[in-house]
């Protein structure tokens, strides 16, 4: 069994690591919207989706990281 600080630094890396590739997402969309490239309702969609998936992801990663705190 896996230590439980091994654990929930695991689950907080995971979680840097997809926000990462969400923040890559968003600037390319960015760019995409910016140069005027591909539809604008499919770019403003992804913009949504993204946006939306940062702001979970970031609530998530800060509920982790005040969970490791405390147990401190």
């Amino acid at each position: 069994m896996a230590n439980p600080n091994s654990q929930l630094l695991g689950q907080i890396a995971f979680n840097l690591l997809l926000m990462i590739v969400l923040v890559v997402l968003l600037v390319r969309v960015v760019g995409d919207l910016v140069a005027g490239n591909g539809s604008l309702g499919e770019n403003l969609f992804l913009l949504v989706v993204v946006g939306i998936g940062l702001f979970i992801g970031g609530g998530f990663l800060m509920r982790l990281i005040r969970s490791a705190q405390g147990k401190k």
